[in-house]
C-alpha cells in the first residue's frame, strides 16, 4: 500500500511514498523548515545605508564583517538582493584548520542563498507588518501558516490597529472580502483551504464523470430559481452528487467560491470554480431541468438568515374594494 506522486519530467519518473510515512512527514513538516542560523531583520533607511557601507568596507579590505566570525550578511529590498558579503574561508593550515584569515588576499565564500520558501515567508511577514494589502494567494497562504496560532479576530484587530497608528486607511481591509490579505486574517488555518480545494476537486470530478454542465447543475440546485444559491440548497445538491460534507466543510467550500462574501453563490461564482467544464451537457440537460431538491436544514451564511421573518396578516375581503391602484 503506497501513495504515488507523479512528477512530470523528461524521464517521466514516478515517486512513491509508503502510506505509513505520510502522516509522519506531515506532522514533522520538515519540508517547511528553512536554514537554521539565518535571521531576518527590518532596518530603517539610515541603518540600511550604514550596513551597506560596512559591507563595501569588508569587501574592499578582505576582512570579515564581524571579527572572529564567519557571519554572512545580505541587504535586501523585498526579494531583490542589493548587496551581500559571504563568510571568509578558513585559512589553510592556520591554527589547526579552524583559524580565519583576515588579510586582504583572503578568499571569501559566496553568500549562501536563502531557501525560496523561507525567503517568501520572511518577505510576506514584513509586508504584513508594513500594513500592505496586496498579496498573491501563495504568499497569503505562507502568511496564514505563520499566523495560524493567533485567532482570526486577533489578527484583524492587530492589523487595523497598526494601520491606525501609521495613519493608513483602515477600511480597505473590510472591503477585501476574498483572497490575498483576507485569507491571512479571516481563515483559521490552512486546513480550511485544503477542505475547500478537496471538495472542489471532488465535485468537479463527479460533474465530469456524469457529464453535468456547470450552468445546468447550478439551476438544478437553485430550487427557488432566484440566482442565489444558499447553503441549504448547496448541501442538498452535494448530497445528490454523493459528496458528503459536514456543515463546517460546507461553509468552507462556499466561502472559497463566494467572491463578494455575501453568503450566497451566483451563477458566475459557481462556474468560476470549474473553468475547464462545459456550461451545458446535452446528455443530461433535460434530466437536470426537471430535478427538484429539498434544501437541507443547515446554518446559512448570508446576512439576515437568522432573523425572524415577519408575519403578515391577510387583507380582509371587505377591504379589497377600497384598495386603489394607479398606473
Amino acid at each position: 500500500r503506497r501513495m504515488h506522486f507523479v512528477r512530470g519530467g523528461a524521464h517521466g519518473q514516478e515517486l512513491a511514498l509508503p502510506a505509513a510515512h505520510w502522516p509522519k512527514m506531515m506532522q514533522e513538516q520538515r519540508f517547511l523548515r528553512g536554514d537554521t542560523g539565518r535571521f531576518w531583520v527590518a532596518l530603517s533607511l539610515r541603518e540600511a545605508e550604514a550596513l551597506r557601507g560596512a559591507i563595501h568596507l569588508a569587501m574592499d579590505t578582505g576582512e570579515p564583517l564581524v571579527p572572529d566570525s564567519r557571519v554572512a550578511v545580505g541587504l535586501r529590498a523585498g526579494h531583490m538582493m542589493i548587496d551581500c558579503v559571504g563568510p571568509p574561508k578558513p585559512a589553510p593550515g592556520g591554527g589547526g584548520g579552524g583559524a580565519i584569515s583576515f588579510t586582504a588576499a583572503a578568499s571569501v565564500e559566496p553568500f549562501p542563498r536563502a531557501p525560496r520558501l523561507q525567503l517568501d515567508s520572511a518577505v510576506s511577514a514584513f509586508r504584513f507588518i508594513d500594513s500592505q494589502l496586496a498579496f498573491t494567494e501563495r504568499h497569503a497562504r505562507l502568511l496564514l501558516r505563520m499566523l495560524r496560532l493567533d485567532a482570526p479576530q486577533d489578527r484583524r484587530k492587530w492589523f487595523q490597529d497598526v494601520c491606525g497608528c501609521r495613519r493608513r486607511p483602515q477600511n480597505k481591509l473590510i472591503n477585501i472580502k476574498r483572497g490575498g490579505i483576507a485569507t491571512a486574517v479571516n481563515v483559521e488555518d490552512e486546513y480550511h483551504l485544503l477542505v475547500q480545494a478537496a471538495t472542489l476537486w471532488r465535485v468537479g470530478r463527479e460533474m465530469s464523470h456524469r457529464q453535468l454542465g456547470t450552468h445546468d447543475l447550478y439551476h438544478a440546485f437553485n430550487g427557488k430559481r432566484d440566482g442565489y444559491l444558499t447553503c441549504g440548497e448547496l448541501a442538498a445538491g452535494l448530497a445528490w452528487l454523493g459528496v458528503k460534507v459536514s456543515e463546517d466543510d460546507l461553509h468552507a467550500f462556499l466561502r472559497g467560491l463566494d467572491s463578494n462574501a455575501d453568503g450566497l453563490l451566483t451563477l458566475d461564482e459557481w462556474a468560476a470554480g470549474f473553468p475547464l467544464l462545459a456550461e451545458s451537457e446535452p446528455a443530461t440537460h433535460e434530466a437536470l431541468a426537471t430535478l427538484s431538491l429539498k434544501p437541507k436544514q443547515v446554518r446559512e451564511l448570508f446576512e439576515g438568515a437568522t432573523a425572524k421573518k415577519k408575519e403578515f396578516a391577510p387583507v380582509p375581503p371587505d377591504r379589497l374594494p377600497k384598495v386603489k391602484f394607479k398606473l
